[in-house]
């Protein structure tokens, strides 16, 4: 974690105190794969919410180290400072910072930087960032964390989609359970 936090680290620092916390917007509900618009509401606390205003928000914990949030957070504030009225300011976490200051990257622009990422590591180019949801899901199912929490992480309140769309079940488990189950008979002879 240490390495990758050097490998993020940013230029400028500056204080969450900076960042006026008076506006909370949300978002309307679009595709879970869309991360570029998805706006800050409670950085503090590492989660965002989702939705409407008002009731019914969907609320995702983030699994991202807090001091990579607020060094990343403090070089966004630094930039939106220095442009002022210029910047576009909706509170899009992965917004432009470079012509058309603040709106939204295109999908399609990560997309691509994902597959270049993809090729210097020489992995397979069919991964998208969708995928890390996937795999996200599937390491999380590993370690046994149970059904009902990895729903809330992804947001579903169906077990159904969870079981049928992410849960693929590695090896491991698999193998786990076998072992698991011949504990139980040995116990019982």
């Amino acid at each position: 974690m240490e390495k990758r936090l050097k490998w993020a680290t940013f230029p400028v620092y500056t204080t969450l105190d900076d960042f006026s916390l008076k506006k909370q917007p949300s978002l309307t509900q679009q595709q879970f794969n869309q991360l570029v618009d998805f706006a800050w509401l409670d950085q503090l606390y590492n989660f965002i919410l989702l939705g409407p205003t008002g009731a019914g928000k969907i609320t995702l914990a983030i699994g991202l180290g807090i001091k990579a949030i607020y060094e990343g957070y403090d070089v966004q504030n630094q930039v939106i400072k220095r442009l002022g009225e210029d910047y576009y300011d909706q509170n899009f976490i992965f917004a432009k910072m470079e012509r058309q200051f603040g709106y939204p990257i295109v999908i399609k622009n990560v997309r691509d930087c994902m597959k270049r990422l993809l090729a210097i590591a020489n992995l397979s180019d069919e991964l998208t960032p969708h995928s890390l949801r996937h795999t996200h899901t599937s390491l999380l199912a590993e370690v046994s964390v149970s059904l009902e929490q990895i729903m809330d992480r992804l947001g579903h309140t169906d077990d159904q989609i969870t079981k049928n769309v992410y849960l693929h079940v590695t090896e491991d488990i698999k193998k786990e359970a076998s072992q698991k189950f011949s504990e139980l008979m040995r116990s019982l002879d």
